[in-house]
């Protein structure tokens, strides 16, 4: 110890030297022999220096590690962005390839849209020009072929014009057609009856021209809702203790609505009847059979209530004998409802016999007297005139009377113009007021009352297939009134003072239809089906063109590209049924499609005609 503290030097002892001196300082020999204060001074110099260099040892180590660390993580932090470009950079090549692909996907995407576009673009136009070629086709083949060729024409032009709505030839033709003609468009779309025949059909007393009731051979008395297209039924005129009731076999309204007589058939006494079709006159019913060996019948009587806005039981139940002979029977009207005929025939009007009713506010009750003088002439068919003052009455001898209608008594006869062994089934005053329209299956005669010259008003319309026909007078006087002919598949509606002349054919669902104006004449209601007696739709036709004066169209006009309109039109116009199920496009609703202004447009004339107060064609 003596000799570390006699060094020359300030050098410090080593670590071993320290623990050596240090060991000897703490030891018992030290407090025996002691030590001298510089050693003692050394040991602790060099402590101070051993701990000095060892904290920077430490403090060194501490920061070799730290960057070491630091670099660790650099290095990893480095490795992870060099990670993450590679992954972008991957990601970027796969997303470029994606859209890459995508692009070619689209390309040809719409590469094939383009061409099948064009493709179908091209097979419109085929289909529009084959169409645009069957109208002309149509238009010039001969009526007797094709009695509804300009409406199967405009029907085509309209199919042609939604194909290809550039094709400005088509809809020259289309514009032509419909300005050329006089067009009766349907006012609704049709409906129909699934459940029975509809056996009778009216024009709401006191209604619009759109409210409709029917009766049908369930025993339903329906009303029509038009929107919906459907009949719904309000009651049923069968009662509880109708047990041995069939069905209803035969249903009729009068002329002013206020009243609907129902026959009820029994096992032994059914009757079929004609479906009723009620004109002025209540003419042109369709046939009903009744079969032999009846006991009774029951004729039932409703009445219309203004306060409840239907139909309602009028007076007790009215028991007629039935016709043992009697194949067909129809319903006769007086045109002011205070009488109507009951006419029982068989085929070729062989063995008719008649009931005389007369209808007041307490019912309806027979006049017998009346009933077997009708019986006795055998009256096969019988007309009220518009005056009331008289009846015309045809025999089963084709024999044409007129008597005076408050007292029976024989007026004069009236020649029958029809050629010999043709019986008249039908007769009708006017179209003129001296004059009769006698209807037969062989045809159609009008007869001067007072000379008895006649003529054959539709002889030009008919076609072979034209075996049923009914003619309907409409209101109002001889100047203005229209009359309605029902043949195949079409009603001819025309003025009765230029019959030769009627509006383009007005085309129904089914072969066999029956018209009837309303009380206005503005409306036809059409009640129709594929057989006889069996009627199950009603189209309502908006009359009104034939009231209003034909301008002629412009002579000077450019063919331009159709608006959209012009088919919608020509398809409403025309009663293109597109589904088969009487969802007819409507005037109304084209209007309603098609706000906005016309004024200006080269087919302008078209809107004008079937729109002439609307204000989208006013110039401004």
């Amino acid at each position: 110890m003596e000799e570390y503290g006699k060094r020359e030097s300030d050098e410090p002892l080593d670590e071993v030297e320290l623990r050596e001196a240090e060991a000897y300082l703490n030891s018992p020999e030290a407090k025996i022999l002691g030590a001298t204060p510089e050693a003692r001074q050394l040991v602790r110099r060099s402590r101070k220096e051993v701990e000095e260099t060892k904290r920077q040892q430490a403090e060194e180590l501490e920061e070799a590690r730290r960057r070491a660390e630091e670099e660790e993580r650099l290095h990893k932090a480095e490795s992870e962005r060099l990670k993450l470009l590679l992954e972008k950079r991957k990601q970027e090549r796969i997303f470029g390839a994606i859209i890459f692909l995508l692009g070619v996907i689209v390309l040809i995407a719409v590469g094939t849209f383009a061409w099948f576009a064009n493709a179908q673009a091209q097979d419109h136009k085929k289909k529009a020009q084959r169409l645009k070629e069957k109208a002309n086709e149509e238009r010039a083949v001969a009526y007797e072929t094709n009695p509804i060729k300009d409406v199967s024409a405009l029907r085509n032009l309209s199919a042609a014009l939604n194909l290809n709505p550039r094709d400005a030839e088509a809809a020259k033709m289309t514009r032509d057609l419909l300005l050329q003609g006089v067009w009766c468009p349907p006012a609704e779309a049709d409906v129909r009856y699934e459940q029975d025949a509809i056996l009778a059909a009216t024009f709401a007393a006191g209604g619009t021209g759109n409210e409709i009731f029917a009766a049908a051979g369930d025993g339903q008395l329906l009303q029509v809702h038009w929107k919906e297209r459907e009949l719904s039924s309000v009651k049923s005129f069968l009662e509880p203790d109708d047990q041995h009731v069939v069905q209803p076999g035969y249903a009729s309204f009068s002329p002013d609505g206020q009243w609907l007589l129902i026959i009820l058939a029994t096992p032994t006494s059914a009757a079929i009847g004609e479906a009723a079709a009620q004109s002025v006159a209540q003419q042109g019913a369709p046939p009903s059979d009744v079969s032999s060996g009846q006991e009774s019948c029951k004729l039932r009587t409703w009445q219309w209530k203004s306060q409840n806005h239907t139909y309602e039981p009028a007076g007790v139940d009215l028991e007629i004998q039935p016709f043992p002979r009697s194949l067909i029977t129809n319903f006769t009207w007086s045109g002011d409802s205070h009488q109507v005929v009951l006419i029982g025939r068989q085929s070729g009007g062989a063995n008719p016999e008649c009931k005389f009713f007369q209808v007041d506010g307490n019912g309806i009750k027979e006049v017998p007297d009346r009933s077997a003088q009708l019986t006795r002439m055998k009256i096969v068919a019988v007309a009220f005139s518009l005056d009331l003052a008289r009846i015309a009455v045809v025999s089963s001898e084709s024999k044409i009377t007129l008597i005076r209608r408050d007292d029976f008594q024989v007026i004069s006869n009236v020649k029958n113009p029809l050629p010999k062994g043709l019986q008249p089934n039908a007769i009708v005053f006017g179209p003129g007021d001296e004059q009769l329209t006698l209807i037969s299956w062989g045809g159609i005669r009008i007869v001067n009352i007072r000379n008895g010259d006649s003529r054959e008003p539709i002889r030009h319309q008919r076609t072979f297939r034209d075996q049923f026909m009914r003619m309907v007078i409409g209101p109002g006087d001889s100047a203005t009134r229209l009359v309605a002919t029902s043949l195949y598949g079409r009603v001819h509606v025309a003025q009765s003072t230029h019959m030769e002349e009627p509006a383009e054919p007005v085309v129904f669902r089914g072969s066999m239809g029956i018209p009837q104006f309303s009380p206005d004449g503005q409306r036809l209601l059409i009640l129709s089906g594929g057989i006889w007696d069996v009627f199950d739709t009603m189209r309502l036709i908006d009359v009104s063109q034939l009231y209003r004066p034909q301008e002629a169209p412009p002579e000077k006009f450019k063919e331009k590209t159709a608006p959209p309109w012009l088919s919608d039109i020509a398809s409403a116009v025309s009663a293109l049924d597109v589904g088969g199920d009487g969802s007819l496009l409507t005037l109304e609703t084209v209007r309603k499609r098609h706000p906005e202004s016309k004024a200006g447009d080269p087919y302008e004339a078209v809107w004008k005609r079937f729109f002439p107060d609307d204000e989208s064609t006013h110039h401004r």
